[in-house]
């Protein structure tokens, strides 16, 4: 039915063209199908366009809770050695056999006593070769600058020979260092607080033989602390020290805070000066128990966490439906509160719910946390 309806509508096109109507054979073949196609594609072009879906994406759904602040106080413990304000390792300055050592440790001794010293024999004979090689070389110059006034010998000859001059001057200096270094004087009063060596043995250039302490020198602490901890302390602050065989708290001050962590451990130095007791002694271990006074912190739920390192962590706040990724130095994590440095306003919602995958930036659709529980 469609089809005849169809093919009579294009014989009556053809009649208000041609003035009359064209016999139905006219319209059989390939003229019957162009003239469907046609009228196909008029239908189509008249046919209103399909409107465009003018519905969004949805939103991801994440739960929020605000930001508070508070005052918090950190203890923590490490451990460290019992060292000295005052201390110097000695060597000699180049290596041979030890001829004496004068001291034990523990012994003191007054500045300027003979601690130790190596056998001469070889060091002597090297200063006596280089003492003549500076006599010759001096010589070789007087001879060559009297040449040179002959004009016996050229300006580069006599060059030479002051060079050479140098060089044995070097020498004979080097030479005269070793010898002179070859003793160990005490550099003050003091004590042995140990020793590496004994007499008879061969000691390589440079490496200790004692381990001396200046009278006077107080007895000091060296513990490292985590970056996230520094924020609490302070040059002056007091900690609480035990140590083993003492049977009775002492108190400790600090007196200084390293600038540059420890390659390896990533801890900062923190030296305390001890106070005096006559049971201390070099290499005991202490336990120090540092305090550090209040100090205002944020408070952002523990479920806020998306990422970070040991001290810095990564969130996600809400702001005009958009979430924005914030970074903060976390001092301290406890199972419900993460405690970080002012960094957000109070009442900054942060996510703690749906935040897997989230992107810095993305739209959100935000909702209280009792809510997304329900």
């Amino acid at each position: 039915m469609l089809l005849t309806w169809m093919m009579l509508q294009v014989r009556m096109f053809l009649a208000r063209v041609y003035g009359e109507l064209p016999p139905a054979k006219w319209l059989n073949g390939g003229t019957q199908t162009l003239m469907l196609a046609l009228i196909v594609l008029s239908l189509t072009a008249c046919s209103p366009a399909p409107e465009e879906s003018s519905s969004e994406a949805p939103r991801r759904r994440v739960a929020v809770e605000p930001v508070t602040i508070s005052e918090r106080s950190e203890h923590f413990t490490v451990s460290g050695r019992v060292e000295h304000t005052h201390e110097a390792l000695l060597s000699f300055k180049g290596g041979g056999l030890i001829q004496e050592i004068n001291v034990d440790e523990g012994d003191r001794f007054a500045s300027g006593d003979l601690l130790a010293a190596l056998d001469t024999t070889e060091i002597a004979a090297a200063y006596t070769d280089a003492k003549q090689q500076l006599e010759k070389a001096q010589r070789d110059v007087r001879r060559f600058e009297q040449l040179y006034n002959e004009e016996a010998i050229s300006l580069q000859n006599l060059q030479d020979a002051r060079t050479g001059l140098e060089r044995a001057q070097a020498g004979e200096r080097r030479a005269r260092f070793v010898l002179d270094n070859a003793l160990i004087h005490a550099p003050y009063d003091g004590f042995v607080a140990f020793r590496n060596a004994n007499a008879g043995e061969m000691i390589g250039e440079g490496t200790p033989v004692l381990r001396v302490v200046e009278d006077g020198s107080q007895r000091l602490i060296r513990v490292g602390v985590p970056s996230r901890l520094l924020p609490w302390l302070e040059v002056g602050d007091v900690a609480s020290v035990t140590v083993e065989t003492i049977d009775e708290t002492l108190s400790a001050a600090i007196i200084r805070i390293g600038a540059v962590a420890e390659r390896g451990t990533g801890n900062f130095i923190v030296e305390l000066e001890l106070e005096t007791h006559e049971l201390l002694r070099e290499g005991l271990v202490a336990t120090v128990t540092l305090s550090g006074p209040p100090r205002e912190v944020i408070v952002l739920p523990g479920g806020a966490l998306s990422g970070g390192d040991e001290d810095r962590g990564q969130f996600y706040i809400v702001r005009n439906d958009t979430a924005l990724q914030r970074e903060l130095h976390i001092y301290r994590m406890t199972g419900d509160s993460i405690f970080a440095e002012p960094g957000l306003p109070v009442g900054t919602p942060v996510i703690v719910r749906g935040s897997g995958f989230l992107s810095d930036g993305e739209a959100v659709d935000a909702i209280d946390l009792a809510e997304w529980d329900r």
